[in-house]
Protein backbone atom coordinates (compact mmCIF):
# COMPACT_ATOMS: atom_id res chain seq x y z
CA UNK A 1 0.00 0.00 0.00
CA UNK A 2 1.24 3.47 -0.87
CA UNK A 3 1.80 5.41 2.36
CA UNK A 4 1.42 8.89 0.86
CA UNK A 5 -1.35 10.65 -1.00
CA UNK A 6 -1.58 13.62 -3.33
CA UNK A 7 -2.93 17.07 -2.52
CA UNK A 8 -5.75 16.36 -4.97
CA UNK A 9 -6.74 13.15 -3.14
CA UNK A 10 -6.63 14.91 0.24
CA UNK A 11 -8.75 17.74 -1.14
CA UNK A 12 -11.46 15.39 -2.42
CA UNK A 13 -11.64 13.45 0.84
CA UNK A 14 -11.55 16.45 3.18
CA UNK A 15 -13.72 18.93 1.31
CA UNK A 16 -10.94 21.53 1.49
CA UNK A 17 -9.63 23.11 -1.69
CA UNK A 18 -6.27 22.01 -3.05
CA UNK A 19 -4.97 25.52 -2.35
CA UNK A 20 -6.13 25.32 1.28
CA UNK A 21 -4.28 22.02 1.69
CA UNK A 22 -1.12 23.48 0.15
CA UNK A 23 -1.26 26.63 2.29
CA UNK A 24 -1.94 24.64 5.46
CA UNK A 25 0.99 22.33 4.81
CA UNK A 26 3.33 25.25 4.03
CA UNK A 27 2.28 27.00 7.25
CA UNK A 28 2.64 23.84 9.33
CA UNK A 29 -1.05 24.04 10.34
CA UNK A 30 -2.11 20.60 9.05
CA UNK A 31 -0.70 17.73 11.14
CA UNK A 32 -0.81 15.05 8.44
CA UNK A 33 1.99 16.21 6.16
CA UNK A 34 4.46 18.88 5.19
CA UNK A 35 5.65 21.06 2.33
CA UNK A 36 9.23 21.49 1.20
CA UNK A 37 11.18 23.27 -1.51
CA UNK A 38 14.63 22.42 -2.80
CA UNK A 39 17.23 25.17 -2.67
CA UNK A 40 17.43 25.54 -6.44
CA UNK A 41 13.71 25.11 -7.12
CA UNK A 42 10.84 27.54 -7.38
CA UNK A 43 8.29 24.74 -6.94
CA UNK A 44 6.98 23.34 -3.67
CA UNK A 45 6.51 19.63 -3.04
CA UNK A 46 4.03 18.14 -0.59
CA UNK A 47 4.03 14.92 1.39
CA UNK A 48 0.78 13.74 2.98
CA UNK A 49 0.84 10.57 5.05
CA UNK A 50 -2.32 8.51 4.56
CA UNK A 51 -2.45 7.14 8.11
CA UNK A 52 -2.10 10.58 9.70
CA UNK A 53 -4.61 12.05 7.24
CA UNK A 54 -7.16 9.38 8.17
CA UNK A 55 -6.63 10.07 11.88
CA UNK A 56 -7.08 13.79 11.24
CA UNK A 57 -10.33 13.20 9.31
CA UNK A 58 -11.63 11.11 12.19
CA UNK A 59 -10.76 13.89 14.66
CA UNK A 60 -8.10 11.82 16.41
CA UNK A 61 -5.15 14.00 15.43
Amino acid sequence: MNEVMTVKEASKLSGLTEQAIRCGLKAGKLPFGFAFKSDNSKCWSYKIMKKRFKLWLEGEL
